[in-house]
């Protein structure tokens, strides 16, 4: 039988290994804090009353409207209360913060296919003794914390809740002041120029660029997490390298390093932990905001053993406190339509599982209600039949449901599509040499659309269950594979039309990984490559693992035993 785990003074551990390193507290006062705290539903003190648990955070006085939490059930609740415990458990693991430049931690595959049952099966007992009951609390520099440390110990503290990342007053009622850092000054416009159109694809309201940053400026966590991934991708593009460290718009940055954006990413941490205990709205849409912005920054992560280079897939899941992310992340399925915010999220987190499922081979945890597929926009509705067809494809391929699905396809080419119409389809001329078309489109949200409708009509066109029974299979494969090449080759046209829109280029790539293996011609096969290359160059996004995955699928097509 397994033996429970005692979880040992979890925030202490969390000290010792990250908040003595070289972490940079600028909005603190350099004061550091980290607390882990049990839902009082669940936990109660050593001496058996229950743990304190704020209900309503500061905020909440502020509010100019009657203040409801977003529904989370029980079920939901307990899932992330596991993981907030799990969390610290696994950051025991963690290596100093000044030697890392991968994961926080890694999981086996298995465990995150099933992040629920893997984490709900570590809530510990309240009858164990070992059941974690304090309210650990630590503030100070980390100066401070290393000489209590020699004086006193580490010992838990019990007391008031003291919280790094409590949301300050609303922009209504604090003043702002500039930003002290250069360096933080710089990341932060560069995520408002360069990073927040990635967000904004599909969105009118351009939440990611206007709102976004102005809430950060009175929300540490949110902030952290926009340092985070502009840090990790300025740090990765060699124009704004100099040989006193980068250096954008003028500014040199001389201390942001690789570890820069897993020190501004561990800022983040108390807050993603207590995420379920968050009863003020417009915070809890901040930490959602963060979440999101932290699966970016998962996203232009390279991981030494990520992609199996004879399939494509991944070996492993890369995780930087991924699943209590992806938990966070789940929440905004029950988000009120009427939300716009919070909704602007829910959208972005609706692409990245897109995203991961293609990229990953991982079925789509994420089922939006009929409420939000009907007030849907005409480019989500599409993002959303991406996201069926790719349910279908990584599920029990059912042709009941394949059959379901091509009837939505044609019901969508005829009823949605008309609204995509390109301002300039420019067919490629093979006379010239030319492989890709020329497609324009007036829109991120009509680039985007109209690319998640080709991924969808590719993978039901190439994954047809009734090829198999077809008297002329032979005939049918090449009549699909030719269909398949055609649309790889119009996403990619797409993406080469609009390359300042870093996402447009990621899904050109996406489709040459899925079906790549069909193109045969090594003028097309360049072409494919050059796709892959530009991405890498122009948006840093990672490609390395991807391209030898493509280029030894084409190599085993090419070798005598295929």
């Amino acid at each position: 039988m397994q033996q429970s785990r005692t979880v040992q003074e979890p925030c202490w551990n969390c000290r010792d290994k990250h908040l003595k390193s070289r972490l940079r507290v600028h909005d603190t006062g350099g004061s550091v804090v980290s607390n882990v705290q049990f839902d009082s539903s669940i936990g109660h003190t050593d001496h058996g009353t229950p743990s304190t648990i704020p209900h309503r955070s500061p905020t909440a006085q502020h509010s100019s409207e009657p203040f409801h939490c977003f529904d989370l059930t029980s079920a939901e609740n307990q899932r992330l209360h596991a993981l907030a415990i799990t969390a610290c458990e696994a950051d025991q693991l963690t290596h100093d913060v000044s030697s890392l430049t991968g994961p926080i931690f890694q999981e086996d595959e298995s465990q995150q296919d099933s992040v629920t049952s893997e984490f709900s099966s570590r809530l510990p007992d309240e009858s164990d003794p070992s059941f974690p009951v304090e309210i650990l609390s630590v503030s100070g520099s980390p100066e401070e914390i290393g000489h209590r440390d020699n004086c006193q110990g580490t010992k838990s503290f019990s007391g008031p809740v003291q919280s790094e990342y409590s949301p300050t007053p609303t922009s209504s009622d604090a003043a702002l002041e500039p930003l002290e850092s250069v360096q933080e000054a710089c990341l932060l416009r560069y995520f408002i120029e360069e990073l927040s159109p990635w967000f904004d694809v599909c969105d009118d309201r351009r939440h990611f660029q206007v709102v976004v940053p102005h809430r950060a400026r009175h929300c540490p966590p949110l902030r952290n997490a926009i340092y985070a991934v502009a840090s990790r991708h300025l740090s990765r593009l060699p124009q704004y390298r100099t040989s006193k460290g980068p250096s954008y718009q003028g500014q040199v940055l001389p201390h942001l390093s690789t570890s820069t954006a897993v020190e501004y990413m561990l800022k983040c941490i108390p807050a993603l932990i207590d995420f379920h205990k968050i009863c003020d709205r417009e915070y809890q849409e901040n930490i959602m905001a963060a979440a999101v912005i932290l699966r970016q920054y998962e996203e232009i992560e390279e991981e030494e053993e990520e992609i199996d280079s004879s399939t494509g897939a991944r070996d492993q899941q890369p995780v930087n406190f991924l699943a209590i992310i992806q938990a966070i992340i789940e929440t905004t399925v029950s988000i009120p339509t009427h939300h716009s915010f919070a909704n602007a999220v829910f959208w972005i987190a609706i692409r990245q599982e897109i995203y991961y499922a293609l990229a990953m081979q991982r079925l789509p945890r994420m089922k939006p209600d009929q409420d939000k597929r009907q007030g849907a926009s005409a480019a989500n509705k599409l993002i959303l039949f991406a996201g069926d067809v790719t349910r279908w494809w990584l599920g029990d391929r059912s042709p009941l449901d394949w059959a379901v699905l091509k009837e939505k396809l044609h019901a969508i080419t005829t009823e949605i599509m008309p609204e995509f119409v390109p301002i300039l389809d420019k067919k490629a001329d093979k006379s010239k040499g030319e492989i890709f078309s020329t497609v324009w489109y007036c829109s991120s949200a009509q680039v985007f659309g109209a690319q998640h409708y080709e991924i969808a009509r590719m993978i039901l066109i190439a994954e047809n269950p009734n090829i198999r029974n077809d008297p002329h299979c032979r005939i049918a494969h090449r009549k699909v594979e030719a269909q398949v090449r055609s649309i790889v080759l119009n996403i990619c046209g797409i993406g080469l039309s609009h390359q300042n829109l870093s996402p447009a280029l990621v899904n050109a790539v996406i489709s040459i990984i899925l079906y790549g293996e069909y193109f045969t011609d090594p003028r097309e096969r360049e072409a494919l490559e050059a796709v892959i290359e530009k991405t890498k160059a122009i948006h840093a996004w990672p490609m390395r693992k991807l391209h030898h995955a493509v280029k030894a699928k084409w190599e085993f097509i090419d070798s005598e035993d295929y």
